[in-house]
């Protein structure tokens, strides 16, 4: 069985400034396992950069977390099972 991702906003725990991080999150045979990203964005920014057409600045926040889940969904698949290091290494060159 593979493995399935989803951007998610981790409104869990708020940060001093209001945002929350943005996370991948990866379930693999019903266990999830969640990665940071280096974007943390209000509610409504996390909603524009998500939904319909985003545009300026949330355009761009899109593509790269779209490209970077691609790559992990990529990742995992061909590996068949998760090997959390390599997601890890994988995810520190998001920029």
């Amino acid at each position: 069985m593979s493995a399935t991702t989803a951007i998610i906003l981790d409104t869990r725990r708020p940060l001093k400034d209001g945002t929350y991080p943005v996370k991948l999150r990866v379930t693999h045979n019903r266990a999830q396992k969640y990665y940071p990203t280096p974007f943390n964005l209000s509610k409504e920014d996390f909603e524009k950069s998500q939904g319909g057409k985003p545009r300026h600045d949330y355009k761009d926040i899109s593509l790269k977390l779209q490209a970077n889940e691609r790559r992990q969904s990529t990742l995992s698949k061909s590996y068949n099972y998760l090997h959390g290091m390599d997601l890890k290494k994988s995810f520190s060159t998001i920029r």
